[in-house]
């Protein structure tokens, strides 16, 4: 299939956008990599009347640290958080996520704000930010607002930016001695969507857990969270690993899409907290 109709503008600054897309309001789309809303105009599931490309704008690829925070324009590429030390240092959560975002060309080509803006639920970073407690900036004509990634996503393409703005960053809090993480991917094939997915951070003995791939919204997985936060790492035995993943059955059932993703969403936790623990490392793609 060809796309329908649509007016075309390249962006030249961040003003220039705002103005496009306040002008159209809910019909503007925007294109960033455009990994997936390529594929999504092919098929006619996107029918913007405007595209606005932003792909080169100036300033919102870049990776800042200070005051313990990792700020990340809307722009970084997928590769780039894979691969960058800056990010590996202070978020090497997302830096494991990258590297299993689809493919190598996809991962060349992507962006993280495209990622976050559009809200796949079979996505690694929405998980990854609501699990690391991200904050999101947002742009428009009026002014800028800050949103919590964990109130960010509603449903499946579904997420808080109103018509007129533009996501054109990300804040992270920087890892701190102490802190941890693990990541767990379950797919039929390499670079297939989820089945499954969990992303666990531990910051100052709390633990977070967020789940992709199960339902049609990334899933904050609170009971399982809970047991591993009432126990130091050290505890974390089988025993406790194996009462997690009935815990993340028990409340993920009623949410997701079948019992299969319900019974995997477990298996996607305890692997990520045998990852955590350095038992159960997930495998890296070839570049």
């Amino acid at each position: 299939m060809t796309p329908a109709a649509f007016d075309y503008l390249r962006a030249e600054s961040l003003a220039q956008a705002l103005e496009a897309l306040a002008a159209r309001g809910g019909e503007a789309t925007v294109l960033a990599g455009g990994q997936s809303l390529v594929p999504m105009l092919a098929m006619r599931l996107a029918r913007p009347s405007r595209i606005v490309d932003i792909g080169g704008l100036r300033g919102l690829d870049s990776i800042e640290v200070a005051g313990g925070v990792v700020r990340l324009g809307a722009l970084v590429r997928h590769r780039v958080l894979e691969r960058d030390a800056t990010v590996a240092r202070h978020l090497p959560l997302l830096a494991t996520a990258a590297g299993w975002v689809a493919t190598p060309a996809i991962r060349n080509a992507g962006t993280l704000g495209g990622a976050l803006a559009l809200g796949d639920p079979a996505a690694e970073y929405p998980a990854v930010a609501v699990a690391l407690g991200a904050r999101l900036r947002l742009v428009s004509l009026a002014g800028e607002r800050w949103a919590a990634a964990s109130d960010f996503f509603h449903g499946a393409m579904e997420t808080d930016i109103r018509p007129g703005e533009l996501l054109v960053s990300a804040e992270f809090p920087a890892a701190a001695p102490g802190d941890g993480h693990g990541f767990a991917e379950i797919a039929e094939r390499r670079g297939d969507y989820a089945l499954a997915g969990a992303a666990l951070s531990r910051r100052g003995g709390a633990v977070r857990i967020a789940l992709f791939g199960v339902a049609d919204a990334t899933l904050s997985c609170e009971a399982a969270a809970r047991v591993l936060s009432d126990e130091p790492p050290a505890a974390w035995d089988d025993a406790l690993l194996e009462a997690v993943c009935a815990a993340v059955l028990d409340e993920i059932a009623p949410q997701a899409a079948d019992p299969l993703r319900a019974r995997l969403a477990g298996v996607a936790v305890l692997r990520a907290a045998r990852d955590f623990l350095g038992r159960e490392p997930p495998a890296r793609r070839a570049a």
